[in-house]
């Protein structure tokens, strides 16, 4: 006998079922053909790799903009501005996007940062 405080879970309604056998059918259905894919032509499938990024730094040390805001390190360097401009924060930036900025600035300048 069950005890009145424990809570009766129902299962998956006969559609929701349903839909759980069609999708577990198209899953081993696909990977049945990639594997006879495979195995006709020798050579396992493909995995996803992650894109080569490395031409983008040259690309950006080229540009304008990025020519621009080494000239504006430079005068920072030099003293011609306040004491207060020496450090600049790219927070709004994602990680990788100032890694890829990083670079192309000691590309693009011929300096380290």
């Amino acid at each position: 006998m069950a005890d009145s405080t424990s809570v009766r879970i129902r299962g998956r309604t006969t559609r929701e079922r349903r839909i759980a056998d069609d999708a577990e059918h198209l899953v081993a259905a696909r990977s049945q053909a990639k594997a006879a894919a495979a195995a006709e032509t020798g050579v396992a499938p493909a995995r996803a790799r992650m894109p080569d990024l490395s031409a983008l730094t040259q690309l950006l040390a080229t540009t304008g903009e990025l020519r621009g805001l080494a000239d504006r390190y430079r005068t920072v360097k030099e003293g011609r501005v306040g004491q207060n401009l020496r450090h600049v924060t790219y927070a709004a930036m994602p990680h990788g996007a100032k890694t890829f900025l990083a670079a192309a600035l000691a590309l693009g300048t011929g300096e380290r940062l």
